[in-house]
């Protein structure tokens, strides 16, 4: 226990004077700086007297003494209460040592107590006998149920576990146990863990909206509540904000290497007209030959007429969903208690294991584009209205919000072409490449300008062309799942005819290079070699793709390295506003270990993009896109990309262009995780629910503090025939207090808007 601190001391024990007589000879506090209260007072002669010896030790070092304090009362105390602390200690608490939840209940009011008497930057610490915390960190750990739940108890009142420490009594020579109510015999201090908690705000159950409006101009557009309360933040406008910071030190990387133009994507392009996406990844039929399929072959999934797309039998459809019910993940080893899940991980497995957000497979890049064209959001244009204000925003905003999606559609008259009402959000910045690109050219006075520029051969000659990066957000409905976020940060690179390429030595690769023939590596000492790898499986061979592999030698890749691959075989990519798409790559992310100042790489890959070439408004093109969140989760080694989007000022502290990036430090150590079950019945008519849609409605509720939502059963009433799905909700927060009774609070609520927005029977 780190024994210095700036500001006043608050120790709670029960008689426990020995300790604070230690701590103020160890510390550097100043006279009146520690209050040690007492809960009762001694019982016997002899100890009566080892106490009151402690009490005027305490005094004569300059610390104050109280006696009949009531550790669940302190806000009340007459003196206790007059100061803010920057530490409250409490070692080894006991309400009853036969009723453990008598236990649990001094520690949620104790709790309690402190939250108003201590400072903002404060810190509580509560010393627990070996296995009473119930966490990770105790061993053996015990079960749930026979534990005294230290950090449920804190999180009731808006306090984070943010570390564990052994206590460890021979640091504190005064020291010396003392046996329950004072009696002679002491307690065994061994494997005792000190928990050290700060302030967090709690979670906000607020009320669900499932439909508002966000304005283009002078027109609203209604949409899921969800994605406007996302859009508000940008967070590539959020100076330390990791995605920022990324964006940042990518283009500076390629800036240096191309002659690169800028420009961030906003509503000019956010509308797009129909209903299906032009930008997919299709994982499931792979066209035969090739791994790509131009954009009038993605055109022809909308129809079925010449037979492009196999109609499937309501007997295959059948047998698919139970096949997909079969390999469903199976539930969770750990146990389940009263919405608690207790994890049976080690702190050093937890601290140190890498989520879902990080791929293993090349079908990750469902991930960056939609997966299938129905993936959108709907946005319903709304009769125009005049906007007069300053900010072409705040004069008709708040009118805007006030509508709901049904109510509007109800209370419109679609006097206008319905087709020209319904637009959807766009889903990947490559989903309007082809505007982007035409836009850029018509903005330019000329194409490029003379340079060293790579020939096709790989040779360098002279040439005209450009290079042009896009960044913006881009939304996709996505089911609720670690790693999947329905509104992503990309950044888009179209590199026109010519390529102009102001250092041609990035190319040349060094003479005593072990690269393979036709991998270029960038003149640095610390780049990676790849040597580690299928040399025949690296194809840096264009010019974006060696301006990726010049990324390692950026601040990015002290711990990660870029890689271009060929596509996973079962991949395509039917990009409608594109033409002849070819040459599809995968951009990766590896992690590499250093050990005896010998590189090597191990499985931990995140597919962060892809790599093609194409046709763009008549002009030959190579365009990469990156996602830049799952870089950012990457080398900044975040547990869950919804961290970034988090509202404490102590996330993008960590943060900052001096030395970016840094590894993520956790606010908690051992967040609490909460389940909750929802069951309906669904329509007779429907066999199956819209993934989507619940989704959806989930976001709109409980925002990202619902991680994950998981099918559990399945049933079908012999004699009604109904059939009835149960959900598992996964709560979390790393960042924020969420009690138990904000969990149940959030899901009841969920229940109600699943229900008024799907039609189904809540069970």
């Amino acid at each position: 226990m780190d024994s210095a601190c700036h500001g006043r001391v608050l120790l709670v024990g029960d008689g426990d004077f020995s300790f604070t007589v230690s701590l103020l000879k160890l510390s550097t506090l100043q006279p009146s700086q520690v209050i040690s209260s007492n809960i009762e007072t001694p019982a016997t002669i002899q100890q009566h007297k080892l106490a009151s010896d402690n009490m005027k030790a305490i005094q004569d070092l300059g610390g104050l003494v109280l006696l009949e304090t009531d550790a669940r009362e302190l806000h009340t105390h007459p003196i206790i209460s007059q100061y803010k602390y920057a530490r409250i200690i409490f070692n080894f608490p006991l309400a009853d040592r036969h009723n453990i939840k008598k236990n649990r209940a001094l520690l949620a009011d104790f709790f309690a107590s402190c939250a108003s008497i201590l400072s903002e930057d404060g810190q509580i610490m509560v010393t627990l006998c070996k296995g009473q915390g119930g966490t990770p960190a105790d061993n053996p750990m015990r079960s749930w149920h026979d534990s005294w739940q230290v950090v449920a108890m804190a999180t009731n009142s808006g306090f984070l576990l943010t570390d564990v420490m052994l206590f460890d009594a021979t640091k504190y020579p005064e020291y010396h146990s003392v046996g329950f109510r004072f009696q002679d015999k002491s307690f065994n201090t061994g494997g005792g863990l000190t928990h050290v908690f700060e302030r967090a705000p709690l979670v906000e159950v607020g009320e669900a909206v499932a439909r508002t409006s966000i304005l283009c101009g002078d027109v609203a557009y209604s949409c899921s509540s969800y994605i406007a309360d996302r859009r508000k933040r940008n967070l590539l406008h959020e100076a330390n904000n990791p995605v920022s910071l990324v964006c940042r030190v990518l283009k500076q990387t390629v800036s240096q290497n191309l002659e690169l133009d800028c420009k961030d994507v906003e509503d000019d392009f956010l509308f797009v007209k129909g209903h299906r996406s032009r930008a997919v990844v299709n994982l499931c039929q792979p066209c035969a030959g090739s791994s790509t399929l131009t954009g009038s072959s993605a055109r022809q999934l909308d129809v079925d007429d010449e037979g492009t797309v196999e109609q499937k039998t309501v007997k295959e459809k059948k047998e698919e969903f139970n096949v997909t019910l079969q390999n469903k993940e199976k539930l969770s080893s750990n146990t389940l208690a009263h919405g608690i899940v207790q994890d049976k991980t080690t702190p050093t497995e937890r601290l140190h294991e890498h989520h879902d957000d990080v791929s293993t497979t090349f079908s990750q890049l469902g991930l960056i584009l939609p997966s299938e064209p129905e993936a959108v959001y709907s946005a319903i244009k709304r009769t125009p209205k005049s906007c007069q204000g300053a900010d072409g925003d705040s004069a008709c905003q708040e009118g805007v919000h006030e509508l709901s999606g049904d109510a509007e559609m109800k209370s419109e008259t679609l006097e206008e072409d319905p087709s020209q009402r319904v637009f959807h959000l766009r889903t990947s910045l490559l989903e309007v490449a082809g505007d982007l690109w035409s836009h850029s050219v018509a903005d330019s006075s000329s194409v490029g300008t003379a340079s060293s520029v790579l020939g096709t051969d790989g040779s360098v000659g002279q040439g005209r062309g450009k290079c042009v990066a896009f960044t913006g957000q881009c939304y996709q409905p996505c089911d609720v799942r670690p790693g999947h976020l329905p509104v992503t940060h990309e950044l888009l690179m179209i590199h026109g005819p010519g390529g102009v390429v102001e250092r041609s030595t990035l190319f040349d690769s060094p003479k005593d290079s072990s690269c393979t023939d036709g991998h270029s590596s960038p003149p640095n000492e610390t780049l990676a070699t790849y040597s580690s790898f299928d040399k025949d499986k690296l194809i840096p061979d264009s010019v974006l793709s060696k301006v990726i592999a010049a990324c390692n030698t950026s601040s990015l890749c002290s711990d990660w390295c870029f890689e271009v691959r060929p596509a996973d075989q079962t991949c395509e990519v039917l990009i409608e506003s594109l033409d002849s798409v070819t040459d599809l790559k995968t951009v990766q992310l590896r992690r590499q270990c250093r050990e005896d100042d010998t590189e090597k790489f191990d499985k931990t890959v995140c597919t962060v993009g892809l790599l093609c070439s194409a046709d763009v408004c008549g002009q030959k093109c190579e365009i990469c896109l990156l996602s830049l969140d799952n870089i950012a989760g990457a080398v900044c080694s975040l547990p869950n990309s919804r961290l970034l989007w988090s509202l404490r000022d102590k996330f993008t502290q960590q943060f900052h262009a001096s030395g970016f990036p840094h590894v993520y430090q956790p606010f908690s150590l051992f967040p609490m995780k909460l389940v909750h079950d929802l069951s309906f019945w669904l329509k007779d008519s429907e066999e199956t629910v819209d993934e989507y849609e619940l989704a959806d409605a989930v976001r709109c509720v409980a925002g990202d503090f619902v991680v994950r939502v998981q099918l559990i059963d399945t049933y079908q009433d012999q004699e009604s025939g109904q059939r009835s799905r149960c959900y598992r909700l996964h709560f979390l927060s790393h960042d924020q207090a969420l009690p138990y009774l904000t969990s149940w609070k959030l899901q009841s609520l969920i229940r109600m808007e699943v229900a008024r927005r799907m039609g189904v029977t809540l069970r």
